[in-house]
């Protein structure tokens, strides 16, 4: 039995002794696991009964609508993926990656002119045939370059892990190049400022209920006409005592007035004898 025709018989469309000569596929299937598949496909062939076709546990069959004037039938439902065509199949999962290697159990010319997209839950790292879109292998088994099917993808969506980490990893460098320019920046301000003393004053900052600092009263100026007076200045501390007063003239003083002069006066003459 060629390839084709065993995957359509695991699907149980033999089960109805239809000929398959002429049979047209498309489609497609999710991945699930590594050892099982989701199916969504549709299968037309000239003289196809699909009303003949018993839905098992895990397929349904109803009919589908008509393929170039033949009859379809819409399969649904999950199946191993073993049962695909291949005479060989391993498969493997190693951390966040799935990888299928199989080998096709027909030779290449014998598979009809059909497309069947292959979806993973995250991207298709690798395939040896197909066309990888995203998370989506088309594969078109007429045109495969050999038996041997290859793919490795991630199972999981979302970016790898190697890519958030490094994300993170440069977030982070950001953020610590930020806070080591700003701590130099303030060092440098620190060092350019003015070096103030101990004892200069530091002005309060401004801020909710802080009044400014009053300014000192402004001296009002004198009336006109009035002189104005001279400032005081206090010499008590260099004072001298004052002189004695000078003697006038007009009044001598009380020595000269008490001295009797009378000692340098001649002598008194005589009077006349008889007087």
């Amino acid at each position: 039995m060629v390839g084709w025709r065993r995957v359509l018989a695991g699907l149980g469309v033999l089960a109805a002794g239809v000929l398959l000569s002429g049979c047209d596929l498309q489609g497609h299937v999710d991945v699930i696991s590594t050892d099982e598949v989701s199916l969504d496909l549709l299968v037309s062939e000239e003289g196809l009964d699909c009303g003949a076709l018993t839905s098992s546990g895990t397929l349904t069959f109803e009919p589908g609508p008509d393929v170039d004037g033949s009859a379809s039938c819409h399969i649904t439902g999950t199946m191993p993926l073993s049962s695909l065509g291949f005479d060989e199949l391993r498969t493997g999962e190693i951390g966040e990656y799935w990888s299928f290697t199989g080998t096709l159990s027909d030779v290449l010319g014998n598979w009809p002119d059909v497309i069947i997209d292959v979806r993973f839950p995250g991207e298709v790292v690798e395939a040896n045939q197909g066309t990888i879109q995203g998370n989506t292998l088309r594969l078109n088994p007429s045109q495969f370059t050999t038996n041997e099917v290859h793919v490795v993808a991630r199972n999981r969506p979302g970016p790898a892990s190697w890519v958030v980490a490094g994300a993170a990893g440069v977030a982070a460098g950001v953020v610590l190049t930020l806070v080591v320019v700003g701590l130099l920046r303030r060092a440098r301000r620190a060092r350019e400022a003015p070096d103030e003393g101990p004892g200069s004053a530091v002005a309060p900052a401004d801020g909710p209920g802080l009044a400014p600092p009053a300014e000192p009263a402004a001296e009002a100026p004198a009336p006109a006409g009035q002189p104005v007076a001279e400032p005081v200045i206090y010499h008590a501390w260099f004072a001298t005592p004052p002189a004695p007063p000078a003697n006038t003239p007009d009044q001598p003083s009380d020595a000269e007035e008490s001295r009797d002069h009378s000692m340098w006066a001649p002598p008194e003459e005589a009077p006349p004898d008889g007087r």
